[in-house]
């Protein structure tokens, strides 16, 4: 069972624990101040793997917390979201 063994219909509280737990770069980014792109280059360059994306999916998606860190934002932030 993961991540792809989706519900057809899945519960407010699992999409809930899913956006609590994973992040898009798009989203990132608007965190950062910058671009999904260069999120995207900046986790590669810092070793953060994709928590899951292309070929599986067409979305790539991080571990939140983990890409937050390696973005180095502010605690306070981090601690906001």
């Amino acid at each position: 069972a993961g991540v792809f063994d989706c519900m057809k219909n899945p519960s407010p509280a699992s999409i809930e624990a899913f956006a609590a737990r994973y992040a898009r770069p798009a989203e990132l980014a608007g965190i950062a101040g910058s671009s999904p792109r260069m999120i995207v280059q900046h986790l590669a360059a810092a070793n953060v793997v994709p928590a899951f994306g292309p070929p599986r999916c067409r979305q790539i998606f991080y571990l939140r917390e983990e890409a937050l860190e390696r973005l180095a934002l502010p605690r306070p932030l981090m601690e906001a979201l």
